[in-house]
């Protein structure tokens, strides 16, 4: 029976990765998100099973909140092969946020929640993704069911909607925007206000008793949302994976060409950047692997963030032809 049931779930696990693909737009920027509910679990099996569902897929950027992770479980050990990972941790007994995205696409890091041990507080990370010209702001959250979320949501949103194209928000709120109560209420209004909408409206929840509406999709801008839909994972979450297509895309041309920009580095803001790292747990750790893999993380993500990449511009010179290409050749030959 034991086995059966293991070939049943990784059975499903190649249905969903079916389904997403098909889902997806692969011209699109394709973004999911689910509550894993302990991305370590049962020995890792539940991580290998989310592996198989997004290795070589189309989604471009892939969110886990609930991940119970802590310091003592490197990037190494989570890693999923084409992507990046950032990530947001609590602790090994809830909570928690990760974002693998994809290699090539470039993403930083513009805000996130204090490490905390307790569910006193909304976790969050915002993060800026570049597609081509367009910079878009994606926040993905973790609200814990006694939190309430809308004064941390209106202080975000007022300070970066305005600087984005678009401001794409992602997770699991705890909140059911569908049901009446203070809480919801006030999520609603908030939002509303705030001119933002939803991309979902059906359950993504599921237990014994009934279902609710947590895991949202929001937007200021929900004409860039090409596609939407969600889809079961049984054996990994009582949640549903939301995902959607939105209109960007992040692939660049073969004949652009990009360097890093070391002439305009912010100085001021790259060590202030220094001093928010949390070195309390590197300077109290032993182990060398969780130091390096700390010290990598975090001076990557400064460099991605004050030494970005930039288009090199070709200079054209309408003079220059092919007759004085020709004559400098043979200048250079003599």
């Amino acid at each position: 029976m034991a086995s059966s049931t293991t070939g049943n779930v990784s059975a499903n696990q190649y249905i969903t990765r079916a389904v997403v693909n098909a889902i997806f737009d692969n011209t699109k920027l394709n973004i999911c998100q689910i509550n894993v509910q302990s991305l370590c679990a049962r020995n890792l099996v539940k991580l290998e099973e989310l592996r198989r569902v997004f290795k070589d897929s189309k989604a471009d950027v892939v969110c886990f909140t609930e991940t119970w992770l802590d310091t003592s479980i490197t990037d190494s050990l989570i890693a999923i092969d084409g992507y990046n990972l950032i990530r947001n941790d609590r602790n090994r007994h809830g909570g928690g946020i990760c974002v693998y995205y994809r290699e090539g696409l470039q993403c930083r890091v513009v805000e996130k929640s204090k490490s905390v041990r307790e569910t006193s507080s909304t976790e969050f990370l915002l993060l800026e993704i570049e597609c081509l010209n367009d910079k878009l702001l994606m926040g993905v959250y973790y609200n814990p069911p006694t939190v309430d979320c809308s004064e941390i949501l209106s202080a975000q949103i007022s300070k970066y909607s305005m600087k984005y194209k678009a401001c794409f928000l992602i997770g699991d709120f705890n909140t059911d925007p569908n049901r009446s109560g203070a809480k919801s209420k006030r999520f609603n209004d908030v939002l509303s206000g705030l001119a933002f909408h939803f991309a979902n409206r059906e359950p993504t929840y599921f237990y014994q008793t009934g279902c609710s509406l947590l895991d949202l999709l929001l937007t200021d801008s929900p004409n860039q949302i090409s596609k939407f839909n969600q889809v079961s994972m049984p054996g990994i979450s009582h949640h549903d994976l939301i995902l959607a297509s939105l209109e960007f895309s992040f692939t660049i041309p073969e004949n652009r060409s990009y360097y890093h920009d070391y002439n305009n580095i912010n100085y001021a803001e790259l060590n202030e950047a220094f001093s928010r790292i949390n070195l309390a747990n590197f300077l109290n750790c032993a182990e060398p692997d969780i130091l390096l893999e700390f010290f990598n993380v975090n001076m990557l993500n400064i460099f991605t963030q004050f030494v970005p990449l930039k288009e090199f511009k070709e200079r054209k010179n309408p003079w220059f032809n092919a007759v004085i290409e020709k004559a400098m050749i043979d200048r250079d030959l003599s």
